[in-house]
């Protein structure tokens, strides 16, 4: 089976013991561990990361049956819109998209919601110093879902400073 490890000399704010045989799991493994331990509700967002990642990803995810727990998320908006572009369906009933998206926000610019709707994002997610009533009011008036994120530790320290 393939996996990854950690290399020593990262930058990841953990003593170099506790990564010793530590593993990252595969998008197959964290999709395998969420449907076989969590309810069927639980809820999936996959960064998409690397260019061309969208294809592939939205494969496995089929694969396993579970379109309707994973919403796919990316701070390019040309792979929301490649998702689109490669799943465009619609629910019957409800006319939202069935492949879910997410356009991420570190700092959103003055367009970021009319960046999103270009795009075809279902939702926005902000950096969680970025959020306000009135950015949260005005996404949700303009028919998106949000969400707030936070990043780790170290981030958040710099954020403290």
């Amino acid at each position: 089976a393939k996996f990854l490890e950690f290399t020593r000399g990262n930058s990841i704010p953990c003593p170099e013991d506790k990564l010793e045989g530590a593993r990252i799991p595969l998008l197959e493994d964290v999709l395998t561990y969420v449907k076989e331990n969590y309810a069927p509700t639980a809820e999936v967002k996959i960064e998409l990361k690397g260019p061309n990642t969208e294809l592939p990803v939205i494969e496995m995810v089929e694969q396993f049956d579970m379109v309707d727990r994973v919403t796919y998320i990316s701070f390019y908006g040309d792979r929301i819109h490649n998702v689109r572009k490669l799943r465009p369906q619609r629910h019957e009933e409800s006319d939202s998209h069935v492949y879910r998206t997410g356009f991420l926000w570190s700092v959103p610019p003055a367009d970021y919601i009319q960046l999103a709707q270009e795009v075809g994002a279902t939702e926005i997610h902000l950096r969680y110093d970025k959020c306000s009533k009135e950015r949260v009011n005005a996404i949700h008036a303009a028919g998106f879902d949000s969400t707030s994120w936070f990043r780790g530790p170290a981030g958040m320290k710099m954020d403290m400073r």
